[in-house]
């Protein structure tokens, strides 16, 4: 019986911790996002203001060069972070279930030894 409640407790810490993570995807995919999307207005914002000026069109060519650098870890493309957006989502799901099957497992156990 002891093996038992080791193994559900082992469910839900595993259950616990994987949603956790899950939890800190999430919250780092939405700051990329929000990363991303500031960094294109900045560029608009260089785009609508630059008009004849040659050093706002040197900064525009430098801020646009540093968004499109397909290694800028600040700010990854939009795709890359919906997708994992999704990952995350799915793996919260599936953590949040394990949790839940824990928890029916040891409502089991407690009615059958009672």
């Amino acid at each position: 019986m002891t093996d038992n409640f080791a193994s559900i407790n082992s469910a839900f810490n595993s259950g616990v911790q994987g949603f956790s993570r899950a939890s800190d995807g999430l919250k780092d995919v939405a700051l990329n996002i929000n990363r991303r999307a500031a960094q294109e207005r900045e560029i608009q914002n260089l785009q609508d203001t630059s008009v004849g000026n040659a050093r706002d069109q040197q900064a525009l060519e430098v801020a646009d060069d540093a968004v499109n650098q397909p290694t800028t870890p600040t700010a990854p493309d939009f795709t890359d972070s919906l997708v994992q957006l999704r990952v995350e989502q799915r793996n919260a799901e599936v953590n949040a279930k394990t949790i839940e099957t824990a928890d029916d497992v040891l409502g089991t156990i407690i009615d059958v030894r009672v």
